[in-house]
């Protein structure tokens, strides 16, 4: 790969120095290599400039008032572009002497006025021009031409600079940063790179992270990174690494286990997944947008007994369920592990479960009409959870979705009374890696069933997502496909038992 050598040669004023006196040797800037090696790498913006110049003698130098003109300028110069602070951590490493500085004398360095950029630019082969200081600056210098500088031209000055610059040229490297970082831009900029500004979740359908020119680095927080991470790995059903990105889901609930627990157990493996496809069919032609089949599996059972553990529910083994998984994999099908926990609690389950977790297409399912208190049995009254023990659950798996680089999750809570989810306003919805579905799923007549869908969605947050459930036997009657996708708000995920 080429090396950018820019030299500055003999800044000598020409008339009696009103600046600092210049070092007669040249001042060289280098632009480093960056080997496929780096490829995908996430750099911390003040990490940037040793990361791209190999050595830098000359920087420009700013604060956030002058982020604009700073950035130009390093653009137009091909140089590094520092704040005050990080020119101490960077000064032994580019092995910098001189700076370009907006915010007065640099100690331990050569200081030179931005008011002499124009004879700087012009020994690039550039005329400097001077534009206002746009308002989306990211953007804007993502776009900038070299030469062109924000902010307002200087006065003449009686001294001039005698400078001489190499012709430039520019890395191969490509840089992914989000419109908050206009420093990262004006970096990778004055190194010749190209730059992609994300003005999107890079997990959505719309943008393939896996198509951008590599080598390319990233410049992201941590939660930026995070989505970037698990945009380069495997897709959901249906596309993308969103969970509601454009699709709807249409599952059948039950056990594999047991026939009595609902429809998905009602036939052998290859059956399920057949008839989780003709289920889902009829709905394609009632949206635009991806219908997904899916599986709703109850892996925990509250039970009538207390069982070895004491806990009156039964744990089925994660192994037990993982043909169903792969086999829903394999057929662009999502699935819904489902939690009944009887007197244990929510996440003390989860994690017995991460086994089934690690899979990119299984969400969870909490059940708060399974979740009994230390002296209650199953069906003898509808059991709640507390907002705070969903949170629970939501810290967990948004933490494990992050740090194993998985595609968003879904987080389906079952409701059908207000009481469930009690203090449901306090449900962590803040997290990114997961879509928080609250499932309306009572059985009976579908002016009662229509009541409860109309009460769950009284004073709910704006970031929920609904399901809706259709009943084989108990619904008086069930709603046909069209009925179902007649609802308002049209459900995003239906199920069927």
């Amino acid at each position: 790969m080429r090396k950018i050598l820019i030299s500055l040669l003999a800044l000598v004023p020409l008339a009696p120095a009103a600046c600092s006196p210049m070092s007669p040797d040249p001042l060289e800037v280098k632009v480093a290599e960056i080997s496929s090696e780096t490829t995908r790498s996430n750099v911390a913006a003040p990490d940037l400039a040793v990361t791209l110049f190999e050595t830098a003698q000359l920087a420009v130098v700013t604060d956030e008032t002058h982020l604009a003109q700073a950035g130009s300028a390093a653009i137009a110069l091909g140089v590094p572009v520092l704040t005050k602070e990080q020119v101490a951590t960077a000064k032994e490493e580019l092995e910098l002497t001189h700076a370009v500085s907006f915010v007065g004398q640099i100690d331990g360095l050569e200081t030179i006025s931005p008011d002499h950029l124009p004879t700087l630019v012009s020994q690039r082969g550039l005329k400097a021009t001077y534009q206002p200081e746009p308002t989306d600056l990211a953007n804007a210098l993502t776009q900038l031409e070299p030469g062109v500088l924000f902010g307002d031209s200087p006065d003449d000055m009686e001294e001039q600079l005698q400078v001489k610059l190499a012709p430039p040229s520019s890395t191969s490297v490509h840089l992914v940063t989000t419109a908050d970082n206009p420093l990262a831009v004006a970096q990778a900029r004055a190194a010749g790179a190209e730059v992609t500004l994300l003005d999107q979740d890079p997990r959505a359908k719309s943008f393939d992270a896996n198509a951008l020119p590599s080598p390319a680095l990233t410049s992201f927080d941590a939660d930026t990174l995070s989505r970037w991470q698990a945009a380069l790995g495997p897709e959901l059903p249906g596309g993308g690494h969103l969970i509601f990105d454009g699709k709807r889901y249409i599952a059948l609930y039950g056990s594999p286990l047991s026939a009595a627990l609902g429809v998905l157990g009602e036939q052998g493996l290859e059956a399920t997944i057949e008839r989780a496809a003709n289920t889902a069919a009829p709905y394609r032609e009632l949206t635009e947008d991806e219908v997904v089949p899916s599986l709703e599996i109850i892996v925990t059972v509250a039970s009538g007994g207390a069982g070895e553990d004491g806990n009156y529910s039964n744990e089925w083994p994660a192994e037990d369920f993982i043909p169903y998984v792969e086999a829903a994999q394999a057929a662009g099908q999502y699935v819904v592990i489902d939690f009944q926990p009887g007197r244990s609690d929510f996440l003390s389950q989860v994690k017995q479960y991460e086994k089934l977790l690690a899979y990119p297409n299984v969400g969870v399912g909490l059940d708060p009409e399974w979740r009994l208190g230390p002296d209650e049995l199953p069906l003898t009254r509808i059991g709640h959870v507390e907002a705070d023990e969903v949170n629970q659950v939501i810290t967990y798996l948004a933490d494990y979705v992050r740090d194993n680089a998985l595609p968003q999750k879904a987080l389906v809570l079952h409701q059908f009374q207000i009481q469930m989810l009690r203090d449901r306003e306090k449900i962590d919805l803040s997290r990114p890696e997961l879509a928080v579905v609250v499932h309306a799923d009572g059985q009976g007549p579908q002016a009662q069933k229509s009541a409860t869908w109309a009460a769950l969605h009284k004073d709910a947050s704006a970031d929920l997502h609904w399901g809706w459930k259709n009943f084989y036997d108990e619904d008086h009657p069930m709603r046909t496909p069209e009925q179902t996708y007649q609802v308002i708000p049209l459900p995003d995920f239906v199920s069927y038992q």
